[in-house]
């Protein structure tokens, strides 16, 4: 095995090269896509604002549970936690990372697997359709000077309509990651 690994919060060893056998914690998936190394738009955002990819994810959980079914929430709220160990990379760059997307692709399947997310191309669609809408409710409010731009890209989906808060401390989006996980049945 290739001895070059990175460690988790828990102090798991990462081996990129046999990322699929990584073991996977909630714990880990939480305090790393609440942290600020993963905040949404490739840091982009204004530095009094933080907004992470785990605060994204729980915003479309909880609206996929509203307005779906718990197995469409629990694939929002795991829909990118690969990013807990691969990192927030922007979507056009990520386009161009063959090896990237093939360790965020095993790394995806495991997690999937071992959390019984649901892959089915009506739950898939759905998940991605809620990721496109959020966006425009996401740069509305945080980086609303750029809205037209995204509106136009992303015609004529609507937004979610719902409230994005770019304050909130990294402890109390974990906190609610993990408590968005046991309520969804999502468990180590």
């Amino acid at each position: 095995m290739d001895k070059k690994f990175f460690v988790m919060h828990s102090g798991v060893k990462v081996y990129p090269s046999d990322i699929k056998n990584t073991p996977l914690n909630l714990g880990d998936i939480a305090h790393h896509l609440a942290g600020p190394k993963n905040q949404r738009f490739g840091g982009s955002l204004e530095f009094d604002q933080t907004y992470s990819v785990a605060q994204h994810s729980i915003l479309m959980a909880t609206y996929a549970n509203s307005m779906y079914t718990k197995g469409v929430a629990r694939a929002c709220l795991l829909h990118d936690a690969t990013e807990a160990y691969l990192g927030d990379v922007v979507s056009p760059l990520k386009a161009e990372l063959n090896d990237y997307k093939k360790l965020e692709a095993d790394l995806c399947s495991a997690i999937y697997s071992k959390y019984n997310i649901a892959t089915d191309e009506e739950t898939t669609k759905l998940v991605k359709e809620i990721d496109m809408r959020i966006l425009l409710d996401e740069v509305s409010a945080l980086m609303p000077h750029q809205l037209k731009m995204f509106a136009d890209i992303y015609a004529p989906l609507l937004p979610l309509g719902i409230t994005v808060d770019g304050k909130l401390p990294a402890q109390e989006v974990k906190d609610a990651f993990l408590y968005w996980a046991d309520y969804l049945n999502i468990r180590d």
